[in-house]
């Protein structure tokens, strides 16, 4: 075509081909111009409904102006050739630039934020590019970058070129095909996932890293292994490959390799804010870009850690609600809640080496946060609040604000186990927060025999960074030896891994089990290692997953031999504490030894919530309220421990304070179902039937719609409105016959029963009452007294007006968990047995329980009552009002 003309634009030269179309310098003979045309291929060309489409989109592309975006003039057609106009750039693409060691800092910031401003520019007029790569990027003769084929990517089907990093790019409304170029896609588009902005965010993560390093990080020979590389592996930060490179750069291009872009930075205006904020302190010395790259393998890609607040069906509200996730690791968390004290965070170890190793770090992790927080004169964040970054990371002052620390200690951990003389190599670097600088950092390159002096040694070097005096009481702390078996201390890392893993299974608990019991079984004397057996015996029987007498007893015998070990041991009196608190509910003496504990670690966190639940429960409610609060001052992450704040202030009837507490719950955890759950209750306790809005705006965004308290909260929002034939069509969602919770079993049938009693289908409701209250007694009697099981049978047989029978029923839950006993949950079978008297026209009798609740710190109000029809008649009692007002 060179020469040849095509309307007013004649052909000087070919400027490249590729899958997607040809590309030719053309002179625009009417403007005296030289311009960029891209011939189109014919299958699209042809195509009348996708050029059409093309063409809006390409309108879409030519409104952006911006200075480091390729301008597209016009889509025109003439002598059935289809082809675009754009700006011609001279100059070369960044893949032709860039060395294989990589771009000079200072050239790589002058192209980087260019490339980060452009790409924001456009997401903030929708358009999305989707093929980002160095090819699509040049960089003019006078320096300045420009992106090509803004938008177009996503619109024009490109054929297989011999790279094999290249995959057809397929229309912008192909759904669940891949589209783009492999080696810079991000895992939603390698997969044929519904796409967004997001996606250009991973690419240009892919972009920087390579300008940075000189290679990409993901690799493979073909598609298919590039694929499996972006969807499997980890890349190791910039900043540990590359000598100079700052640490701040490897977290911001990390955070835009996120697998998840939830995870991601949100924007593209965030990726340049980030670049330039960071190239401004290093320009102006605030930031030394002084590390020494420490090269390593990628680690396997692991899964996004949750929060503590996982789970499905009963026992995520028993975990969620009653906060027993990692709660009672008796790790050492931090000497007291002065905050005068210089507060440090230490952040997830990273993992070099296999992925099955990944307990070892984490171990490690928790073993130095332990040593530190044995220091008086430091306020250490707890375990919980420092794992939620192990899988993203943010910056450094970022977590600071979060977490209100002044430093953070990070870094790496390898473990080359192979071989006679297995050999662990510990990268620590501690950080200030508010400059980022980095204030010491080593490499410890030991035989593993000596982790246990790795750690003390990393402890006292922290501990003199900070200018802190380590007291001679405390240094046993610092360098304690927990036991002199390597074997046996692995085993312990790795109970502490099931032990502390997201997904709360009976298997990994079990798992967790054995090998605290390996770890025993090879050195008897492992206090550490028989306090977590204790807690993992103990917290399987609390939530009923094993209530055998054998549980019980091997709970017991393991805090005990844990106390006869070491009688003032903090971790052991937390472990016989939760067994008198967990398995025998003796909570007099749960706390005797949470007291022992506090001796020892004045302010620990998990001894201040552990206090605070036992206090609940004997309805000590303003001390638990002030535990948690203090607990929360070391642990501000802990989701569940949030949620848990929550459900105080509920239970104090202080509603606003609840409600804005679970939205801090939601925004730490917003996958997980109980905080929303918990905050539309509160709407109902708080404003009655004028929260009926609220609580249902917050009903429709539960991330698990499925969940079976889900269902139950969504039920009765329907019956609440009076949708009674809707509130049978959530019943749907669980498969299974029974909703159970840490207060209640409630077959769907008895649920069921009430709808179809407010709609007046007397026969069908029986029926179901009938069904409710078969199951139930097949339940009682295969368990052991269970006050949940007793109190939904008195209402089913109070739903088939046997008030004698559901009298009794609802008597005896209460005679086995009375309020007196229990302030936390014994008011359920209070508030069931007043539901039996109204259902059984005892107004009165069901007014004389109402009261008692009403008295007291409980999840009942006036308010509540007004909601659902079984009250009218206690409402219309002459004593309601009066108690009402009071």
């Amino acid at each position: 075509m060179i020469g040849s003309s095509l309307g007013h634009y004649r052909i000087l030269r070919k400027l490249g081909s590729g899958g997607m179309a040809e590309v030719f310098a053309a002179e625009d003979t009417k403007l005296k111009r030289v311009v960029a045309l891209k011939i189109l291929p014919p299958e699209m060309a042809n195509d009348a409904e996708r050029r059409g489409r093309f063409e809006r989109e390409a309108k879409a592309i030519a409104a952006l102006d911006h200075p480091n975006i390729v301008t597209v003039f016009s889509v025109e057609e003439i002598e059935g050739v289809h082809f675009i106009t754009m700006q011609l750039v001279e100059g070369k693409t960044l893949a032709e630039l860039i060395p294989k060691q990589g771009i000079p800092q200072k050239r790589f910031f002058e192209l980087a934020i260019p490339i980060a401003d452009a790409v924001s520019a456009a997401h903030q007029r929708g358009v999305t590019h989707r093929d980002l790569k160095p090819r699509n990027i040049m960089v003019s003769s006078d320096g300045r970058v420009r992106i090509l084929d803004f938008g177009l990517a996503k619109q024009v089907e490109q054929a297989p070129t011999e790279d094999t990093d290249e995959l057809p790019t397929d229309e912008l409304s192909g759904v669940g095909k891949i589209m783009g170029t492999v080696a810079y896609m991000s895992p939603e588009q390698v997969q044929g996932k519904p796409l967004d902005h997001r996606t250009d965010i991973f690419s240009l993560g892919v972009i920087l890293y390579e300008m940075v390093t000189g290679h990409r990080p993901f690799k493979g020979d073909t598609s298919a292994a590039l694929i499996t590389s972006i969807l499997r592996d980890t890349p190791h930060s910039v900043s540990d490959l590359k000598a100079g490179v700052p640490r701040q750069l490897g977290r911001i291009i990390r955070h835009c390799l996120e697998d998840d872009p939830q995870r991601r930075f949100q924007t593209a205006a965030d990726v340049r804010n980030e670049l330039a904020e960071l190239q401004k302190e290093i320009e102006s010395g605030e930031l030394l870009a002084s590390e020494v790259a420490t090269p390593g393998q990628r680690a396997p890609r692991r899964p996004a850690r949750t929060v503590a607040l996982v789970g499905a069906g009963a026992l995520a509200i028993a975990v969620a609600v009653l906060g027993l996730a990692d709660r009672f690791w008796p790790g050492r968390t931090g000497p007291g809640t002065d905050l005068d004290r210089k507060r440090i965070v230490v952040l997830p170890l990273e993992n070099l080496g296999p992925g099955e190793q990944e307990y070892f770090a984490d171990g490690i992790t928790d073993e130095i946060t332990s040593r530190l927080a044995s220091v008086a004169g430091l306020g250490v964040i707890s375990r919980t609040s420092a794992m939620q970054y192990k899988n993203q990371r943010p910056s450094i002052k970022q977590i600071g604000s979060e977490l209100g620390v002044d430093y953070a200690l990070e870094g790496s951990v390898r473990w080359a186990g192979g071989g006679e003389a297995p050999r662990v190599t510990i990268t620590p670097r501690l950080v200030r927060v508010s400059d980022d600088t980095q204030m010491w950092s080593q490499v410890y390159q030991r035989p593993l025999d000596d982790i246990f002096e790795i750690q003390s040694e990393i402890a006292r070097n922290v501990v003199s960074q900070l200018g802190t005096t380590l007291l001679e009481p405390e240094r046993e702390g610092v360098e304690s030896k927990p036991t002199a078996s390597l074997p046996a201390y692995q085993a312990y890392l790795r109970g502490l891994y099931f032990r502390q893993r997201p997904e709360y299974t009976l298997a990994h608990w079990q798992e967790a089990v054995n090998n605290f019991r390996t770890a025993v079984d090879l050195d008897p004397g492992f206090v550490a290692a028989w306090a977590e057996l204790a807690n993992s015996h103990a917290l399987i029987y609390f939530l009923q997953m094993d209530t055998s007498d054998e549980r019980k007893a091997q709970a017991k015998a393991a805090a005990e031999r844990a106390v006869e070990l070491a009688p003032t041991d903090p971790a052991a009196r937390v472990a016989l504490g939760y067994y008198y608190y967990g398995v025998e509910s003796d909570y007099e003496r749960a706390l005797e030894n949470y007291a022992l504990a506090e001796e020892a670690l004045p302010g620990d966190p998990r001894v201040l919530e552990s206090t605070a639940y036992v206090e609940r429960r004997r309805g000590d409610w303003p001390s638990a309220l002030s535990h948690l609060e203090a607990a929360l001052e070391r642990n501000p992450r802990d989701a569940t421990l949030v949620a848990e704040l929550g459900e105080t202030y509920a239970f104090l009837r202080r509603y606003p304070e609840a409600v804005r507490t679970y939205d801090q719950a939601i925004a730490l955890a917003p996958d997980v179902a109980w905080p929303y759950i918990a905050k539309a209750w509160s709407y109902w306790l708080w404003k009655g039937r004028d929260g009926l809005a609220e609580a249902g705006e917050v009903i429709d965004q539960i991330p698990e719609p499925s969940d079976p308290m889900a269902v139950w909260v969504r039920f009765w929002q329907e019956v609440y409105e009076g949708r009674h034939e809707q509130a049978l069509t959530v019943l749907d969602a669980v498969p299974q016959e029974v909703i159970e919770s840490w207060h209640s079993i409630r077959p769907k049938a008895l649920l069921a029963a009430r709808a179809l009693d407010l709609l007046g289908r007397s026969a069908a409701a029986r029926e179901a009452y009938a069904r409710a209250a078969a199951i139930l007694e097949r339940e009682i009697a295969s368990r052991d007294p269970d006050p949940r099981l007793h109190s939904a049978l008195g209402v089913a047989y109070a739903g088939l007006g046997r008030k004698e029978e559901a009298v009794r029923e609802g008597g005896r839950a209460v005679e086995l968990l009375p309020l007196s006993k229990d302030a936390l949950n014994g008011g359920s079978y209070e508030f069931e047995l007043a539901i039996i008297y109204a259902r059984s026209g005892e107004a009165g009798k069901a007014l004389e329980r109402l009261e008692r609740l009403l008295t007291v710190p409980w999840t009942v109000s006036a308010k509540y009552l007004e909601l659902d029809p079984i009250w009218a008649d206690v409402r219309r009692h002459p004593e309601f009002r009066k108690l009402a007002d009071k």
